[in-house]
């Protein structure tokens, strides 16, 4: 983070919990209880197996924007804090 609270990078953060929501996108909470939401149309499929043991790593991009990638090496896709 830096002064402002935005977030440069952050990597290896626990994943509490993962979920889909009606639209299609992936909702993230993290353990350090913040609440992601994906807002691109990249389809991510998380393995049921990777599913208990997800981290995220999350870096910034241009004009605000976030990346987010989980832990079994799939697609980055972009993200939004939303809490």
């Amino acid at each position: 983070y830096d002064d402002s609270g935005a977030i440069d990078e952050m990597r290896n953060v626990p994943v509490e919990v993962y979920e889909t929501t009606r639209t299609g996108d992936l909702r993230i909470t993290l353990a350090n209880g913040q609440v992601w939401q994906q807002i691109d149309t990249t389809r991510v499929r998380v393995p049921r197996s990777q599913r208990g043991d997800l981290r995220a790593d999350i870096r910034g991009g241009a004009l605000g924007s976030h990346f987010m990638t989980l832990s079994y090496g799939g697609r980055a896709f972009r993200a939004r804090r939303i809490q």
